[in-house]
């Protein structure tokens, strides 16, 4: 799922993971060409992404709730 977001010097925002998996570090959307310093987290964007309603994906869990909550559920899921 979309986690640590960060925003890139052109605005643009993306994951971290995916941000450090581009090997040609140009921004997917614009494809200006950025640096790693020119990166910083977006805290917004992780607020809003860890408020987000989502579904347990173990098969017969009916647990619904926060994505910041989903680790410490999917732990105690059996």
């Amino acid at each position: 799922y979309y986690s640590d977001p960060v925003t890139l010097g052109c605005s643009h925002t993306l994951c971290k993971k995916c941000c450090n998996l581009l090997k040609d570090k140009k921004c997917p959307s614009c494809r200006i060409v950025y640096k790693d310093s020119d990166t910083h987290p977006n805290t917004i964007a992780k607020n809003l992404i860890d408020d987000l309603d989502v579904l347990c994906n173990n098969y017969n869990c009916d647990w619904i709730g926060k994505l910041k909550h989903l680790y410490s559920h999917m732990i105690s899921c059996k």
